[in-house]
C-alpha cells in the first residue's frame, strides 16, 4: 500500500516502507524519453495516487498554496499554515537553524510542512546529523500535501524524489527513491514491486535511468533515462523495472521560490552561451541537490575581473542582489554516494556491503581510482576507487540496537580541489 507520509526515523530506514538501496547502470539498449508526460496531473490524477497521512491537514485557498510547490516545501510558524505568519520556502539541501538557515519561520517555531509533489522532508529537533528526534515526511502524490509537525524543529533535510507508479497516469500503488541505486536483487523496490512501474513523477533536478535487469550482470537488458515526468513510460520498460539509478543535476528558475522559466546543468562549466534556456542576467532561485556543488557568477571568473561569485552546497530560493538577474556563467562539480542510500539500515551479512559513489572535477571530468577515498567513522579508511566491497565492524554488545557508521566518500580533483559527501549505514541483526 502507498505510505501514509510520515514516518519516525527511529525505525531503520532501510526497513521501513519506502526504504531504497542499488548498484550500478551501464550496457543494454537505451533510450531518452526525457519527459514526454511533463510535471503537471489533474485532480483525478492526484487522487488516483494520492496517499491519505494521519496527520495531513486541511488546504484553504487563503491559507495554503493553490499551485502545485514544484521541487519545494514550506514551513509554517503557525499549524493553521497561513501565509499571514512566519513562513520559509525551502529546496533541497540540509538546513540548520544554528548556520542561520531557518531565520524567516525561526528556530524551534516549525508547526506545519506543505510539502511538494515528488519531495521529502525530515524534520529534527537539533541541527547534529542523527541527533535528537527526527519524522519523515514525504508527498507522491501531484498536489502539496500539508503535515504537522512536533515543536522545537532545528534542522530540516529536503530530497527530491522519484516516484514510481504502478498504473498509467500517476495511480496505483507509489514508491518514491532518492539519489541513490535501488535493485529487486537488495529487496529494494520492495512498495511498488518488482516488474511493475507503469509511470513516474520527478522532481526537478533529478536524472534517473530505470533497466529491466541489472545491468552489470546481465548482456541484454533494456534501460532509459528520464529526466521528466512519465505518464505512461514505453513498453520496452512498462512492468519491467528491477533496477533503477537516480542521480542530482543543478536546476536554474529565472524567479524566486523555484518558479519561472528553468534550466537543467550536469556537471562542467557553462559560459553565457550555454544559458539558452533560462536566459543570461535572468537566474533568481536555483535548485542544488544533495551531492552537488554549483558556482554561479555574474561574469566568467576566467575573462573578467571584478565580478562577483557565489557557491553553493544546497538550494537558494532567492540568490542575493549581487546574484539575482546577474548570473552569467556557472560551474557545477559532484560528489555523490549512490550506496550506502540517506540513513539506510540493513542486516548484517557475512557478505560484504558495496559502496559505490561517484564525483566530477568542475570541468565535467570524472574523478576516478585513489583519488576517491572512502572512510567511515568507526573503521577509519576503507579504501579507493567507485566501488569498493567493504566488511565493517560491528559492535557486538550493542547487537539489537545496532551499529551505525558514517561514510564519507572524498575527491580530490586535479587541482587538488577537494570534496566530501557522507551518509549514515547501520546494521542489525535480527533479535
Amino acid at each position: 500500500m502507498i505510505n501514509s507520509g510520515k514516518t519516525s526515523s527511529r525505525v531503520p530506514f532501510g526497513l521501513v516502507a519506502f526504504a531504497l538501496l542499488a548498484t550500478a547502470c551501464s550496457g543494454g539498449a537505451e533510450s531518452d524519453p526525457n519527459g514526454a508526460a511533463g510535471d503537471e496531473s489533474t485532480a483525478s490524477e492526484q487522487a488516483r495516487s494520492g496517499d491519505v497521512g494521519h496527520d495531513e491537514v486541511g488546504t484553504t485557498a487563503e491559507a495554503l498554496n493553490t499551485t502545485a510547490l514544484v521541487g519545494k516545501v514550506v514551513a509554517y510558524a503557525s499549524t493553521s499554515g497561513s501565509n499571514t505568519v512566519a513562513h520559509q520556502f525551502f529546496g533541497a539541501g540540509t538546513f540548520l537553524a544554528n548556520a542561520g538557515d531557518l531565520a524567516k519561520v525561526g528556530n524551534d517555531a516549525t508547526r506545519l510542512l506543505e510539502v511538494g509533489p515528488s519531495m521529502r522532508v525530515r524534520a529534527c529537533t537539533d541541527e547534529g546529523d542523527g541527533v535528537g528526534s527526527c519524522e519523515w515526511y514525504e508527498n507522491l502524490t501531484g498536489g502539496n500535501r500539508t503535515f504537522t509537525t512536533a515543536a522545537g524543529i532545528s534542522r530540516l533535510d529536503v530530497r527530491p524524489l522519484l516516484v514510481g507508479y504502478r498504473d498509467a497516469n500517476f495511480g496505483g500503488v507509489a514508491e518514491g527513491f532518492e539519489i541513490g541505486r535501488h535493485e529487486v536483487a537488495r529487496g529494494r523496490l520492495s512498495v511498488v514491486g518488482n516488474d511493475t512501474i507503469t509511470s513516474l513523477r520527478i522532481a526537478p533536478g533529478l536524472t534517473a535511468r530505470l533497466c529491466s535487469d541489472d545491468p552489470e550482470k546481465t548482456v541484454g537488458g533494456t534501460c532509459q533515462t528520464f529526466t521528466g515526468s512519465q505518464a505512461q513510460i514505453a513498453a520496452s520498460l512498462d512492468n519491467r523495472t528491477s533496477w533503477i539509478e537516480v542521480r542530482p543535476v543543478t536546476v536554474l528558475f529565472q524567479d524566486a521560490n523555484l518558479t519561472g522559466t528553468r534550466q537543467r546543468f550536469g556537471a562542467g562549466r557553462f559560459t553565457v552561451a550555454s544559458l539558452t534556456e533560462v536566459g543570461n542576467d535572468t537566474v533568481t532561485s536555483a535548485f542544488v541537490p544533495e551531492g552537488v556543488i554549483t558556482r554561479l557568477c555574474s561574469d566568467d571568473p576566467n575573462a573578467t575581473v571584478g565580478g562577483v561569485c557565489t557557491v553553493f552546497s544546497k538550494s537558494s530560493v532567492q540568490l542575493a542582489s549581487n546574484l539575482d538577474n546577474r548570473t552569467s556563467w556557472l560551474e557545477s562539480r559532484q560528489n555523490v554516494i549512490l550506496a550506502p542510500l540517506n540513513d539506510e539500515s540493513d542486516y548484517r551479512s557475512t557478505d560484504p556491503y558495496v559502496l559505490r559513489g561517484f564525483a566530477t572535477s568542475p570541468d565535467g571530468g570524472e574523478i576516478t581510482g585513489t583519488n576517491l577515498r572512502w572512510t567511515s567513522s568507526r573503521d577509519g579508511f576503507l579504501g579507493t576507487g567507485n566501488t569498493l566491497p567493504v566488511h565493517l565492524s560491528f559492535d557486538s554488545n550493542n547487537a539489537c540496537g545496532g551499529t551505525t557508521h558514517t561514510i564519507t566518500l572524498q575527491a580530490t580533483d586535479s587541482r587538488g580541489v577537494v570534496t566530501t559527501t557522507r551518509r549514515n549505514l547501520s546494521f542489525f541483526i535480527i533479535c
